[in-house]
């Protein structure tokens, strides 16, 4: 895992966009692209790595679980509705807010 580069993927969707996605004809609706976000949880494996990097609930009802629930990460993605093309997706801390996500 440490050799891995990440910045791969963005290099990849970078290079989806310019080449696929921006010469392709596509489908319009009064001539504008439909584009939907959303966001939501992603409950990941209990590790504590995941837990420092996305985050945890703190909360005390459940003793079992030492005030923790399993790490979450916030995920969010931007879809062409239309012609059927994820845009953007990621994957952040589970704080993020949605609208810096947006942009």
């Amino acid at each position: 895992m440490a050799i891995l580069n990440y910045d791969v993927w963005h290099k990849i969707q970078q290079m989806f966009l310019e080449k696929i996605y921006l010469p392709m004809k596509k489908k319009t609706m009064k001539g504008c692209l439909l584009i939907a976000v959303d966001g939501t949880y992603v409950t990941l494996p209990n590790h504590p790595v995941l837990g420092s990097v996305f985050g945890r609930v703190t909360h005390s009802k459940d003793p079992k679980k030492n005030g923790h629930s399993p790490p979450q990460a916030k995920v969010s993605i931007a879809y062409d509705v239309l012609n059927k093309v994820i845009l953007d997706f990621q994957v952040v801390h589970q704080k993020t807010s949605e609208i810096p996500l947006l942009f």
